[in-house]
């Protein structure tokens, strides 16, 4: 259930060949809505190239794919949110694992969704707060397709080098991070606190 979310959530929110509403030039480090729309922008061409080749060499596009999300998505305060409260508890090797089998998992997902959907036009919407807080913010983006309109936020946080990097996504009112982190405390459960099990087992749970 969670894995077709993810490639509904991540795909129509721009990770496909989409018309993006006011993209500017250049990422900004300092301008989250900027750096959400230029990352949309900058994966078209790269998804556009990837279907001439996915079928033949699809570690080319997952690595394309990767290079490109590693600029915005910060996949360990990710991983770190998803462990929860075993976090603290699990080895350095351990979190290093999780991190890269959930990176691998989710660059996947978002590629083969942007090869098997089409196009989307997506808007990004004016901001809700009064006032942006200095190191936290929430982008939201509406999309519409032929039969469908669907609205997803990113949470980004202000690093100690003033970059904003995504933090969480929510799609149409479910947070993922959350979703996710209930998936791994409830396997932990099942497999009696098995911390590897749980790990070496999140690509084929996530599938299901």
């Amino acid at each position: 259930m969670l894995n077709k979310l993810l490639v509904v959530l991540l795909i129509v929110t721009g990770f496909s060949l989409v018309s993006v509403t006011s993209v500017v030039a250049d990422i900004a480090p300092y301008d989250p809505r900027q750096l959400i729309n230029n990352a949309v922008a900058k994966l078209n061409p790269i998804v556009e190239e990837g279907h001439s080749y996915f079928e033949e060499d699809p570690d080319r596009l997952y690595a394309n794919v990767n290079d490109l999300l590693e600029t915005f998505f910060d996949f360990d305060a990710f991983a770190r949110g998803v462990m929860g409260n075993h976090f603290s508890s699990v080895s350095k090797a351990q979190k290093a694992n999780f991190t890269t089998i959930l990176q691998r998992s989710l660059v996947r997902t978002f590629t083969k969704g942007m090869i098997s959907l089409g196009a989307y036009s997506v808007n990004l919407l004016p901001p809700t707060a009064a006032k942006q807080q200095s190191t936290r913010a929430r982008v939201t983006m509406q999309v519409t397709s032929a039969d469908a309109r669907h609205e997803m936020t990113y949470s980004l946080v202000r690093n100690e080098n003033k970059s904003w990097r995504v933090r969480n996504l929510v799609f149409d009112g479910v947070n993922i991070g959350l979703s996710f982190r209930s998936q791994f405390a409830n396997q932990a459960s099942n497999s009696a606190g098995n911390i590897d099990e749980v790990i070496n087992n999140w690509e084929i749970s996530i599938d299901q």
